[in-house]
Protein backbone atom coordinates (compact mmCIF):
# COMPACT_ATOMS: atom_id res chain seq x y z
CA UNK A 1 0.00 0.00 0.00
CA UNK A 2 1.05 3.27 -0.99
CA UNK A 3 1.14 4.95 2.78
CA UNK A 4 3.57 2.13 3.98
CA UNK A 5 7.31 3.42 4.72
CA UNK A 6 6.80 6.83 3.35
CA UNK A 7 5.52 5.93 0.10
CA UNK A 8 2.83 8.43 0.30
CA UNK A 9 4.78 11.25 0.92
CA UNK A 10 7.04 10.53 -1.99
CA UNK A 11 3.80 10.25 -4.13
CA UNK A 12 2.38 13.12 -2.62
CA UNK A 13 5.47 15.14 -3.38
CA UNK A 14 6.43 13.82 -7.02
CA UNK A 15 2.28 15.35 -7.85
CA UNK A 16 3.81 18.04 -5.70
CA UNK A 17 6.12 18.84 -8.50
CA UNK A 18 3.46 18.57 -11.24
CA UNK A 19 0.68 20.74 -9.55
CA UNK A 20 -2.30 20.72 -10.49
CA UNK A 21 -5.70 19.03 -9.29
CA UNK A 22 -4.08 15.20 -8.99
CA UNK A 23 -1.97 16.19 -6.29
CA UNK A 24 -5.38 18.06 -4.34
CA UNK A 25 -7.51 14.79 -5.44
CA UNK A 26 -4.34 12.64 -3.93
CA UNK A 27 -4.26 14.79 -0.76
CA UNK A 28 -8.10 13.94 -0.05
CA UNK A 29 -7.93 10.61 -0.88
CA UNK A 30 -5.07 9.92 1.15
CA UNK A 31 -6.00 12.51 4.15
CA UNK A 32 -6.11 10.14 6.59
CA UNK A 33 -3.39 8.58 6.28
CA UNK A 34 -0.58 11.34 6.93
CA UNK A 35 0.90 11.10 9.59
CA UNK A 36 2.59 13.04 11.83
CA UNK A 37 6.37 11.81 10.53
CA UNK A 38 5.27 12.57 7.31
CA UNK A 39 4.22 15.97 7.91
CA UNK A 40 7.42 16.71 9.72
CA UNK A 41 9.40 15.19 6.81
CA UNK A 42 7.14 17.69 4.45
CA UNK A 43 8.19 20.84 6.95
CA UNK A 44 11.87 20.07 6.56
CA UNK A 45 11.74 19.61 2.70
CA UNK A 46 9.85 22.69 2.31
CA UNK A 47 12.68 24.58 3.78
CA UNK A 48 14.97 23.65 0.67
CA UNK A 49 15.70 25.59 -2.29
CA UNK A 50 14.88 24.42 -5.50
CA UNK A 51 12.61 21.53 -7.36
CA UNK A 52 12.31 19.28 -4.19
CA UNK A 53 11.14 22.46 -2.08
CA UNK A 54 8.76 23.91 -4.63
CA UNK A 55 7.46 20.39 -4.38
CA UNK A 56 7.34 20.18 -0.53
CA UNK A 57 5.60 23.71 -0.30
CA UNK A 58 2.94 22.62 -2.99
CA UNK A 59 2.16 19.41 -0.80
CA UNK A 60 2.05 21.84 1.96
CA UNK A 61 -0.81 24.09 0.93
CA UNK A 62 -3.01 21.24 -0.19
CA UNK A 63 -2.60 19.08 3.12
CA UNK A 64 -3.08 22.96 4.39
CA UNK A 65 -6.45 23.41 1.58
CA UNK A 66 -7.75 19.94 2.89
CA UNK A 67 -7.67 20.86 6.10
CA UNK A 68 -9.61 23.82 6.05
CA UNK A 69 -12.67 22.10 4.18
CA UNK A 70 -12.36 20.05 6.98
CA UNK A 71 -12.45 22.29 9.74
CA UNK A 72 -15.30 23.84 8.01
CA UNK A 73 -16.92 20.87 8.33
CA UNK A 74 -16.62 20.05 11.30
CA UNK A 75 -17.45 23.61 12.52
CA UNK A 76 -21.12 22.65 11.67
CA UNK A 77 -20.23 19.26 13.52
CA UNK A 78 -19.29 20.79 16.67
CA UNK A 79 -22.63 23.43 16.32
CA UNK A 80 -24.84 20.44 15.90
CA UNK A 81 -23.26 18.61 19.22
CA UNK A 82 -23.72 21.54 21.32
CA UNK A 83 -27.46 22.31 20.44
CA UNK A 84 -28.85 18.58 20.04
CA UNK A 85 -31.68 17.44 21.85
CA UNK A 86 -31.31 13.94 20.43
CA UNK A 87 -30.78 11.16 22.79
CA UNK A 88 -27.50 9.59 24.27
CA UNK A 89 -25.19 12.63 23.67
CA UNK A 90 -22.05 10.18 24.31
CA UNK A 91 -23.01 7.72 21.67
CA UNK A 92 -23.80 10.96 19.14
CA UNK A 93 -20.59 12.10 20.07
CA UNK A 94 -18.60 8.69 19.72
CA UNK A 95 -20.87 7.85 15.86
CA UNK A 96 -19.57 11.78 14.72
CA UNK A 97 -16.04 10.67 15.89
CA UNK A 98 -16.49 7.49 13.64
CA UNK A 99 -17.28 9.42 10.75
CA UNK A 100 -14.59 11.56 10.82
CA UNK A 101 -11.51 10.46 7.92
CA UNK A 102 -8.85 12.03 10.74
CA UNK A 103 -9.81 13.50 13.87
CA UNK A 104 -7.55 16.19 13.58
CA UNK A 105 -9.61 18.75 12.21
CA UNK A 106 -12.29 18.58 14.55
CA UNK A 107 -10.20 18.43 17.52
CA UNK A 108 -8.45 21.73 16.63
CA UNK A 109 -11.87 23.46 15.89
CA UNK A 110 -13.35 22.24 19.27
CA UNK A 111 -9.92 23.07 21.49
CA UNK A 112 -10.70 27.14 19.38
CA UNK A 113 -14.14 26.55 20.53
CA UNK A 114 -13.23 25.96 24.28
CA UNK A 115 -11.03 28.74 23.95
CA UNK A 116 -13.33 31.42 22.64
CA UNK A 117 -15.80 29.95 26.14
CA UNK A 118 -13.65 30.81 28.06
CA UNK A 119 -12.94 34.16 26.56
CA UNK A 120 -16.10 34.77 26.85
CA UNK A 121 -17.20 33.66 30.47
CA UNK A 122 -19.71 31.24 29.23
CA UNK A 123 -18.85 28.31 31.44
CA UNK A 124 -21.84 26.73 30.63
CA UNK A 125 -20.70 26.04 26.92
CA UNK A 126 -17.23 25.42 28.23
CA UNK A 127 -18.23 22.68 30.10
CA UNK A 128 -20.18 20.85 27.20
CA UNK A 129 -17.16 21.87 24.87
CA UNK A 130 -14.71 19.90 27.33
CA UNK A 131 -16.90 16.76 28.04
CA UNK A 132 -17.49 16.54 24.00
CA UNK A 133 -13.44 16.83 23.95
CA UNK A 134 -13.00 14.15 27.00
CA UNK A 135 -15.39 11.84 25.34
CA UNK A 136 -13.29 11.84 21.97
CA UNK A 137 -10.31 11.26 23.61
CA UNK A 138 -11.07 8.56 25.30
CA UNK A 139 -12.71 7.26 22.24
CA UNK A 140 -9.04 8.16 20.36
CA UNK A 141 -7.10 6.84 23.85
CA UNK A 142 -8.80 2.98 22.56
CA UNK A 143 -7.10 2.91 19.54
CA UNK A 144 -3.40 3.35 20.47
CA UNK A 145 -1.35 1.35 22.88
CA UNK A 146 -2.06 1.27 26.43
CA UNK A 147 1.06 3.13 27.62
CA UNK A 148 0.60 5.98 25.41
CA UNK A 149 -3.11 6.13 26.38
CA UNK A 150 -2.10 6.00 29.99
CA UNK A 151 0.40 8.61 29.40
CA UNK A 152 -2.60 10.89 27.40
CA UNK A 153 -4.96 10.35 30.63
CA UNK A 154 -1.62 11.03 33.34
CA UNK A 155 -1.25 14.36 31.03
CA UNK A 156 -4.60 15.58 31.04
CA UNK A 157 -6.06 14.89 34.70
CA UNK A 158 -4.81 17.66 36.47
CA UNK A 159 -5.62 16.44 40.28
CA UNK A 160 -2.27 14.94 41.76
CA UNK A 161 -4.57 12.53 44.00
CA UNK A 162 -6.75 10.87 40.67
CA UNK A 163 -3.28 10.88 38.66
CA UNK A 164 -1.33 8.49 41.55
CA UNK A 165 -4.50 6.07 41.58
CA UNK A 166 -4.22 6.14 38.23
CA UNK A 167 -0.68 4.57 38.14
CA UNK A 168 -1.09 2.51 40.91
CA UNK A 169 -3.66 0.86 39.60
CA UNK A 170 -1.90 0.11 36.02
CA UNK A 171 2.00 -0.50 38.08
CA UNK A 172 1.32 -2.08 40.63
CA UNK A 173 2.01 -5.58 40.32
CA UNK A 174 -1.37 -8.26 40.96
CA UNK A 175 -0.80 -11.31 42.77
CA UNK A 176 -2.56 -13.88 40.56
CA UNK A 177 -4.26 -17.17 42.82
CA UNK A 178 -3.23 -20.43 42.06
CA UNK A 179 -5.57 -22.64 40.46
CA UNK A 180 -8.00 -25.07 42.61
CA UNK A 181 -7.11 -28.21 42.93
CA UNK A 182 -10.46 -30.39 41.86
CA UNK A 183 -9.58 -33.05 44.04
CA UNK A 184 -6.94 -34.81 46.25
CA UNK A 185 -5.27 -35.81 43.53
CA UNK A 186 -1.51 -33.65 43.25
CA UNK A 187 -0.64 -31.75 40.19
CA UNK A 188 1.82 -34.96 38.99
CA UNK A 189 -1.42 -37.15 38.88
CA UNK A 190 -2.75 -36.22 35.29
CA UNK A 191 -5.26 -39.10 34.06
Amino acid sequence: EAEEDGKLLSELLELGSDGGPALESSVEEHFANISPEDLSELHRKAQVEGQEGSAARAVAEAIQASVQKRMVAAKEVIQELLYTKAGDVNLLIRKTLKAQDSPLPILMVLQANMADAQAEGDTGKTQVLMHIHTVMNEELEKKVPRVKSLLSKLLRIEDVSIRNNLLRHHLTPVEVAAAPMLDDDGPGDLK
